[in-house]
C-alpha cells in the first residue's frame, strides 16, 4: 500500500508544480520546468508499474507465460491477443527478451497518453491525479494490461476531438487501441456526445436503456454467439449477491453524483467558459453509470467496456472546484485526498479489489 501512496504522492506534487509554473510557450527555462514536472511523473509511475514482481497483478503471470513461449515460428494466427500487442510482445522478445522491458515499454506507453491527456484537457492536472488514483485506476491498469494501453490512446483521442477539432486523428488513435484491445472501438460512442447537452432527458433515456439492457442482452449475446461463434453469452451472469451492500451503495452514490451534476451545470454556465466540456464529461459520466449498473445485474464483461468512461470524473471534478472559486481550493483537495486515500484503502486492503497486494519489486540481481 506504502508503494501505491508514495508513487500517488510523487505524481501529484509533479503535476502540481506542473500546473502553477507559467505557460511554457513564454520562455524557454519555463518551458523545460513544466515538462520536467511532467516527466517525473510519468516515470515514476512507469518505473513502479513495469518494476513490479511478477506476482502483482490478476493476468501478470498469463502475459508472461506467453510471453516465455514466443520463438521464432510463432505466426501471426496462433496468437491470441490483438495484432497490436502481439507485434509489441515479439519485438520485445526478439530484440531484449524481458517480460519487465515489455511492462516497462507497456507503462511508458499508458503513462505517457494518460498523464499528457492530464495535461492537456484538465483545468487542474493534480486533481486529475488525485481522483485517478483515488479510484484504484492505477491499481487497476496492472490488472488490464492491454486494455489499460487501448484506454490511453483513447483518452490521447479526445485531446484531437475536443481541443485541436481533428476528427481524423481521433479516429487513429481509436483504431491504435482496437489493435491493443478490441473493445476500444465502443470509444467511437463520444463523437456525437461533443453536441449534446447534459440534460436530465438524458438520465430518463439512459435508465430506460439500462432497463431494456438488462432484460434483452442475453438474447443479443446468444444470438452474437449463434452468428460469430464466440462465446460472450458465457458472461451473462445474474448475481445472487447483485442487491449487496457494496453494490447498492455504489449505485446510489453515482445516483448522487449525477444529481449533484445536474445542479452545478447552472454555475459552470455561468461562471465559464466550460459548460461543452462539462456537458461532454459529464455525459459520459452517466454513460459509464449505465454500464456499470448493466455489469452488476447482468454481463459482467460490460464493467470492462465502463472503464473507458471512468475518466470523465477525472475531468468533471477540477471544472467543478474551478466554478465555485469562493471556496478554498487547496483546503478542498486536502479534503478530497483523505477521502480518496479512504477509498483506495478499502478498495484495495478491505475489498480486495484487484489482486495487487502485497506489491513487491521484481528481484533485479
Amino acid at each position: 500500500m506504502l508503494v501505491y501512496i508514495s508513487t500517488f504522492l510523487i505524481v501529484f506534487l509533479s503535476l502540481r508544480k506542473y500546473e502553477k509554473t507559467e505557460p511554457f510557450f513564454t520562455i524557454n527555462k519555463r518551458r523545460s520546468s513544466k515538462l520536467l514536472y511532467k516527466y517525473i511523473a510519468i516515470i515514476a509511475v512507469t518505473l513502479v508499474f513495469g518494476l513490479r514482481a511478477y506476482t502483482v497483478g490478476t493476468d501478470t503471470i498469463n502475459y508472461l507465460s506467453i510471453f516465455n513461449n514466443l520463438n521464432s515460428n510463432l505466426t501471426w494466427a496462433a496468437m491470441i491477443y490483438e495484432k497490436g500487442f502481439c507485434f509489441l510482445s515479439i519485438m520485445v522478445y526478439k530484440y531484449f527478451g524481458s517480460f519487465t522491458v515489455l511492462l516497462l515499454i507497456s507503462g511508458f506507453i499508458i503513462y505517457q497518453n494518460i498523464v499528457t491527456a492530464i495535461c492537456e484537457l484538465s483545468q487542474s492536472p493534480s486533481v486529475s491525479a488525485l481522483c485517478y488514483f483515488g479510484f484504484a485506476s492505477f491499481a487497476q491498469s496492472c490488472n488490464l494490461l492491454r486494455q489499460y494501453i487501448a484506454l490511453s490512446f483513447c483518452l490521447m483521442a479526445l485531446v484531437y476531438l475536443l481541443k485541436k477539432k481533428k476528427i481524423l486523428m481521433f479516429l487513429f488513435l481509436v483504431f491504435l487501441g482496437f489493435l491493443f484491445h478490441k473493445s476500444a472501438l465502443v470509444f467511437l460512442i463520444v463523437l456525437p456526445l461533443t453536441k449534446i447537452k447534459f440534460k436530465v432527458s438524458n438520465i430518463l433515456i439512459v435508465l430506460t436503456g439500462i432497463v431494456v439492457a438488462i432484460f434483452s442482452l442475453p438474447y443479443i449475446l446468444k444470438f452474437v454467439d449463434l452468428v460469430l461463434g464466440s462465446h460472450y453469452y458465457g458472461y451473462i451472469n445474474i448475481k445472487s449477491d447483485s442487491l449487496s451492500f457494496f453494490n447498492i451503495g455504489m449505485i446510489c452514490g453515482m445516483l448522487l453524483v449525477i444529481l449533484c451534476l445536474i445542479k452545478f451545470r447552472k454555475p459552470v454556465e455561468k461562471n465559464t467558459n466550460l459548460i461543452k466540456e462539462y456537458d461532454f464529461f459529464a455525459n459520459l459520466f452517466l454513460i459509464f453509470f449505465g454500464l456499470i449498473t448493466i455489469s452488476i445485474f447482468s454481463a459482467e464483461l460490460v464493467d470492462r467496456i465502463a472503464i473507458y468512461f471512468l475518466p470523465s470524473i477525472f475531468f468533471l471534478v477540477p471544472i467543478i472546484l474551478k466554478t465555485f472559486k469562493k471556496y478554498n481550493a487547496d483546503f478542498c483537495i486536502a479534503i478530497m485526498s483523505i477521502g480518496f486515500l479512504i477509498f483506495l484503502f478499502y478498495l484495495l486492503v478491505i475489498r480486495g479489489t484487484y489482486e495487487i497486494l502485497p506489491y513487491e519489486f521484481i528481484n533485479l540481481f
